[in-house]
């Protein structure tokens, strides 16, 4: 089962604060469709079509899947904010720089990020 990240969650919220009656059918909106199975395919199968009824219904399955209303859940903060409203704390904007993992540093700015990351662990 494939699961749903935040362009995913990004796409749903602009289609439900849009009210959206048609969106196209890309990868990203044929994942969409696939897990949460709401909506209509037009005749060409190139957009996603929702009537007033599956918008709500979107909505709700959204409010499900993510455990939390999308219209009105922020997932600005760190993940451990996140996690207070939400199951899906991975979509938080704002990572903890005290558990970030280095995995390399090349070049010039090698010492000037070392010592903005020592500030940042420090605070």
């Amino acid at each position: 089962m494939a699961r749903l990240t935040k362009i995913h969650v990004n796409l749903i919220s602009n289609a439900l604060r849009k009210r959206s009656a048609k969106v196209p059918y890309n990868p990203n909106w044929q994942k969409i469709f696939s897990e949460l199975e709401v909506g209509s395919l037009d005749e060409s199968a190139r957009s996603l079509l929702f009537s007033k009824a599956q918008l709500h219904q979107l909505n709700e399955m959204s409010v499900a899947y993510f455990g939390g209303e999308l219209l009105t859940t922020s997932f600005e903060g760190t993940r451990a904010e996140v996690a207070q409203h939400s199951r899906f704390e991975k979509l938080a904007t704002i990572e903890n720089l005290k558990h970030a993992i280095i995995l390399g540093c090349y070049g010039s700015g090698k010492t000037l990020l070392l010592q903005f990351l020592l500030k940042c662990i420090a605070m």
